[in-house]
Formats: structure tokens, C-alpha cells, sequence
């Protein structure tokens, strides 16, 4: 099976899409994210948050990225999409606080490239790790509303129009 070009350009597309939409409505969630008391979570041993949803569903949310990612947020809040992401743009590399000895070899503009494209993909990361968490939790919480919204929409049906359908259903039967 040979893969296109042009499939290719269309998937990129897709995901950069993807990527937008999933920062937009991470926005919304930025002051919860700034209440979480990262130290604590990120000082466990295993770097690593466990937690059991109502659904069962035994999650593990890998913290790294998320202090990059929060502070990315911030700077998207405050500048938008297209002021944060744009070319002349330098946000990346200043949003770590760990000193990356890896590039220091490098010449500018180099290094801060490099900086900033390792930051990038640690907040992408971290957001793909929250995009898939957030799915998991719609996809529990859609499955355990079923069955009160059915319930909801019956009540709210007047008792006439109710039994008019049981008789209806009645004489077809």
C-alpha cells in the first residue's frame, strides 16, 4: 500500500486541526490546571498520578510536560493562537525551568530552535496524554447519562400524549 503525498499533506492538516481545536478547549480548563499542585504530583515517585474513575477505569497521568504546558496555555490566554504560534514568535525555550545541557554546544539561532522544538513536543506530549484522558472520561460519562436522559425525555412526555402512543402501539400489536 503506497502512501500519497497528498495524503500525507492531508493528515498534517487534520492533526494541526486537531491541535487547535483540542488548545481551545484546554483554554477553558486553564484555572484548574493552575490550582493543581504540580510539586506534590510531580515530587511522587513515580512522577505519575493514579487515579480510579467513577467508571472503574484505573488512569495514569504521566506529569511530565504539564508545568511546560500550563505556562504554554497561559501565554495562548493571553496572546491568542496566532500571536502565540506565530513564526517571529519565541515562546518556546523560555517555558522550562530545567536547564537543557543538550544544546549548549550549538550557535543561536540553533540552540533556541532546538530548545524550542523539545518544548514543543513535551506539550504535545502532555496534551495528547490529556486528549486521550478527556476522551475516555466523555465516552464514561456519555454511557452513564443514557439512561437518565431517556428517563428525562419520558417525564417530561404529557400522560394524554403517553397513552395516545401505548394505544397506538396497542391496537398494532
Amino acid at each position: 500500500m503506497t502512501i500519497t503525498r497528498h495524503a500525507v499533506e492531508l493528515f498534517v492538516a487534520h492533526e494541526i486541526l486537531c491541535i487547535r481545536s483540542s488548545l481551545f478547549n484546554l483554554l477553558s480548563y486553564l484555572p484548574v490546571l493552575q490550582k493543581i499542585d504540580l510539586d506534590r504530583l510531580l515530587d511522587s515517585p513515580t512522577n505519575d498520578l493514579t487515579k480510579n474513575t467513577a467508571c472503574g477505569v484505573a488512569l495514569q497521568v504521566n506529569m511530565d510536560g504539564m508545568d511546560d504546558l500550563v505556562k504554554l496555555l497561559a501565554i495562548v490566554k493571553s496572546h491568542g493562537l496566532d500571536g502565540a504560534f506565530s513564526d517571529d514568535s519565541h515562546y518556546f525555550g523560555r517555558l522550562s525551568d530545567r536547564e537543557n545541557i543538550t544544546f549548549q554546544s550549538y550557535q543561536e539561532p540553533l540552540r533556541s530552535m532546538r530548545c524550542s522544538l523539545q518544548e514543543a513536543k513535551i506539550c504535545m506530549g502532555a496534551l495528547n496524554n490529556i486528549s486521550a484522558h478527556l476522551t475516555k472520561k466523555i465516552r464514561c460519562l456519555q454511557k452513564r447519562c443514557k439512561p437518565f436522559v431517556l428517563a428525562d425525555g419520558i417525564n417530561r412526555i404529557p400522560d394524554e400524549i403517553l397513552a395516545n402512543i401505548f394505544e397506538a402501539g396497542h391496537r398494532i400489536s
